[in-house]
């Protein structure tokens, strides 16, 4: 028989003393309730000690194996890449008997990121325990949210296997940023206009504003078609999200006229920008008008007229030799003096002819007046006036004049050529004076038979019918003058 043998016949013989009432097998303290020779290798004997007491054998306590997981579930949270959870799971024994475990396992539907250790099955007598930890490592592949679960298998009827689950959840690594915008150029205003400038002026700088609203650097560079327009920089750099300021000038020139330039912006991949320029000279405005300026002519006037009679009018022109509109009045010392319009206005370079006009008088005599014409700041003028006003001429000749075959130069006929009426008291001025003829040559006049006459004639004037005047001249010739005007 071998060794084997002898263990089952001995476990076989333990368990029909049980069964036959043999009393005192449990009553040892060397004795357990139940032979567990534990687990042995081939060849191995372990010896039990057995007494037997006589009498009836007493009945046996029953005892049952419970377990117990603390905590009965894991979750590691969510956790990220590089990141390791860890929780300890205790399993204790809480009943009346020992629990004889299996080696624990993973379950294999479990997440390969988790993990569990030590594992290892055995006895766990009443109140005892024992540990393993649980392990949650996510790797790059690992999906949002694992579980899994650690698997005891045991001698308890009610809780074998005994299943603790494992969770958790895996944060993965945002995703790398997107690669930067490609740099992108802005230019602000889209267009620029110079105010009009009155030459030889420049007009004042304007001022552009480039921006680069891509996430890269760029580089530009400022060109003009215009030689008179200045950039206050013509190339730079700028970084994403960043502006620069720049002035614009135009020189000055001496003409008028506009034009539309251009300023190119160039940055490459980044944009191509032309900006239209608008640019206007204006010519300088004409001087301001002169002030207005009276004139008035002539500034002299005389008026003759026979007493009792009105003389004819005559004009005096008003003008406006300035360059701005102006506004007259006038004024006259005298009474008889009459002017047609007492003020005016007159535009630059306008005149106007007012009538003077005087009044008879009854009266012989000569008097003066002034007419003023006033313009305030044009100016003002005064015009002097003569008034003359003359005695009536003597009566025409009474009727012995008439009648006669020639003019005579005497009074009468019985009278010599000397008047004999006293007129040396008479108040008078001389009316007229005239030249007659000159003396002519020595010359043979057909009227006196061819004969040579040389020198002049003297004669005493004479009076005709209708009172003119008849004179012969040097040149022997008679002539008649006007008595009025003394006019041939």
């Amino acid at each position: 028989m071998n060794h084997k043998t002898l263990l089952l016949a001995l476990v076989a013989t333990l368990s029909a003393c049980r069964r036959d009432g043999v009393r005192g097998l449990d009553a040892h303290p060397e004795i357990p309730a139940a032979l567990d020779f534990g687990v042995l290798a081939v060849d191995q004997v372990k010896a039990i000690p057995i007494v037997v007491l006589p009498g009836p054998a007493p009945t046996p306590t029953p005892t049952t194996c419970t377990l117990a997981a603390s905590p009965v579930r894991v979750d590691f949270g969510k956790l990220a890449l590089g990141q390791t959870g860890r929780q300890v799971v205790t399993i204790s024994s809480t009943g009346t008997g020992s629990c004889f475990l299996q080696k624990p396992y993973v379950d294999a539907t479990s997440s390969a990121a988790l993990s569990a250790t030590p594992l290892e099955g055995g006895e766990l007598k009443p109140g005892a325990s024992g540990t393993f930890t649980g392990t949650f490592t996510p790797a790059a592949d690992t999906p949002s949210q694992v579980s899994g679960s650690v698997v005891f298998i045991s001698n308890d009827k009610d809780h074998s296997p005994l299943s603790i689950p494992l969770s958790g959840g895996y944060l993965a690594p945002p995703p790398p940023p997107p690669p930067p915008a490609a740099a992108h150029l802005v230019v602000a205003p889209p267009s620029l206009t110079f105010p009009a400038t009155q030459v030889p002026a420049a007009p004042p700088e304007q001022s552009l504003t480039l921006l680069n609203d891509g996430g890269q650097r760029l580089t530009w560079t400022a060109t003009s078609d215009d030689a008179s327009m200045t950039v206050s920089s013509t190339s730079g750099l700028l970084d994403a999200g960043a502006s620069a300021a720049l002035s614009v000038g135009v020189a000055a020139q001496a003409a008028a006229g506009s034009r539309t330039s251009h300023l190119v912006f160039d940055a490459g991949v980044a944009g191509r920008i032309t900006v239209p320029v608008s640019i206007t000279f204006t010519s300088a405005p004409p001087p301001p008008p002169p002030p207005a300026l009276l004139a008035v002519t002539p500034l002299a006037l005389t008026f003759t007229a026979l007493a009792g009679s009105a003389p004819a009018p005559q004009n005096v022109a008003v003008s406006d030799l300035g360059g701005q509109a102006l506004s007259w009045s006038s004024a006259v010392d005298d009474a008889a003096v009459g002017f047609a319009a007492t003020s005016g206005t007159l535009a630059a370079g306008a005149a106007q002819q007012v009538k003077v006009s005087v009044a008879a008088s009854a009266f012989a005599g000569t008097r003066t007046a002034t007419l003023t014409i006033d313009a305030g700041a044009a100016g003002k003028a005064s015009v002097a006036l003569t008034l003359v006003f003359t005695a009536p001429p003597p009566p025409p000749p009474p009727p012995q004049y008439g009648g006669s075959a020639w003019p005579k130069w005497h009074h009468d006929n019985r009278s010599s050529g000397l008047s004999h009426v006293d007129t040396s008291s008479n108040v008078g001025t001389v009316k007229w004076k005239t030249f007659v003829s000159a003396p002519v040559a020595c010359l043979t006049d057909g009227r006196t038979d061819q004969k040579t006459r040389c020198g002049t004639y003297v004669s005493s004037p004479v009076l005709t019918e209708a009172g003119n005047v008849v004179q012969l001249g040097g040149d022997g010739k008679l002539y008649e003058f006007d008595r009025a005007t003394g006019k041939k």
